[in-house]
């Protein structure tokens, strides 16, 4: 089945390829061929990464494998956008993020064998933890586009009047909504941890549990600031940011320290 993984990362390059050619037309004509060829990529991807994932000897979540399945999550997610919002700016870096997950799973293969049917609890936390992370990944993207349309309106360039750019208040209620939707899915996900895992607050996966309250913590105050304060604009762009990071050092950044530089 490793000839998916090539076929996916083609399919994903010339999805990335007619997503330019649209931006770069006023017509946009090609959107359906774009997403169709994107499916069949996220498709591809999906069967492989479920190869990589479920193996023989048990569940290998090793950092490449989890990595590329939240790739997929991401990429379905915001192609799922396509039709009712105007996202086309956000997909070629999506896609392109998904090939470079692919060519590390692929190159650089690992393993963490975990066994699910032993405690399925686990398989709930981390389903609710990669939940939450593709949620805020596009909450992020979301506020990287709301700082460069705001950015252009201010210094009143052409690029704000783009039709592939959706108005401003319409990215902002979209990411709003996201927010939300992920710090439900983010409580869950640390109520679940709490409950389910014994090692939660062990000194070696402390680290993780501190990173992960701080990003819940900062969206619990972003989420206040909103809707008490009325914070918007720079503030919003800034704590959705943010958090995200510190979500990404706590899913990641450990394990990669640990796999890949460490071992």
């Amino acid at each position: 089945m490793e000839w998916l993984s090539l076929f996916s990362a083609i399919l994903y390059a010339l999805a990335i390829y007619l997503c330019f050619q649209e931006l770069g037309s006023r017509r946009q004509g090609k959107k359906m061929l774009l997403l169709s060829l994107a499916g069949v990529a996220m498709l591809a991807h999906g069967i492989w990464i479920y190869k990589q994932l479920f193996s023989q000897y048990g569940q290998d979540l090793s950092l490449t494998n989890v990595s590329a399945l939240a790739s997929l999550l991401i990429g379905v997610a915001l192609s799922g956008f396509v039709g009712r919002s105007k996202v086309l700016f956000m997909l070629p870096l999506v896609y392109a993020c998904a090939i470079l997950t692919i060519a590390l799973a692929f190159f650089f293969p690992d393993q963490y064998i975990v066994h699910f049917e032993l405690r399925p609890q686990i398989a709930l936390h981390i389903g609710l933890s990669l939940l939450a992370f593709t949620v805020f990944a596009l909450a992020c993207l979301f506020a990287i586009m709301f700082a460069y349309l705001n950015w252009n309106l201010k210094h009143h360039s052409v690029a704000a009047i783009h039709p592939a750019l959706p108005p401003l208040m319409s990215i902002e209620a979209s990411l709003l909504k996201l927010i939300r939707i992920g710090f439900v899915l983010l409580s869950l996900a640390l109520i679940s941890g709490w409950v389910f895992l014994d090692s939660f607050w062990n000194s070696g996966h402390s680290h993780k549990a501190i990173l992960t309250s701080l990003a819940w913590l900062v969206y619990a105050v972003l989420l206040w600031g909103r809707y008490q304060l009325n914070w918007r604009g720079t503030r919003l762009i800034v704590g959705t940011i943010s958090g995200f990071v510190l979500l990404t050092l706590a899913y990641f950044g450990s394990r990669f320290v640990r796999e890949v530089l460490i071992n």
